[in-house]
């Protein structure tokens, strides 16, 4: 589906998807948020950008995907045990 149809809910788990693909394939490394943001939106510097970026960061969060350390961002194991075994499905 294009981007330009997609609502809000379905732009924001396209944005949780690609955060969560790139800190388990980066496993062990830590990101920023401004990192994780250069990866999701490149030379985008608008206030939605950002907006959808801490969107991600924040629902990611919430539902225990992510954990963050001050402003380092990474998997945390129930993540990295369902991408293991996905991978084996």
């Amino acid at each position: 589906m294009p981007d330009e149809f997609l609502t809000t809910a379905q732009h924001d788990d396209r944005l949780q998807a690609t955060v969560l693909r790139l800190v388990l394939d980066e496993h062990p490394a830590t990101f920023t948020r401004n990192e994780i943001h250069a990866q999701l939106a490149p030379g985008d510097d608008s206030f939605g950008a950002h907006d959808a970026t801490d969107r991600a960061l924040r629902d990611l969060r919430a539902s225990g995907l992510l954990r963050s350390n001050g402003d380092r961002h990474h998997a945390t194991q129930p993540a990295i045990r369902l991408a293991a075994l996905a991978e084996r499905a």
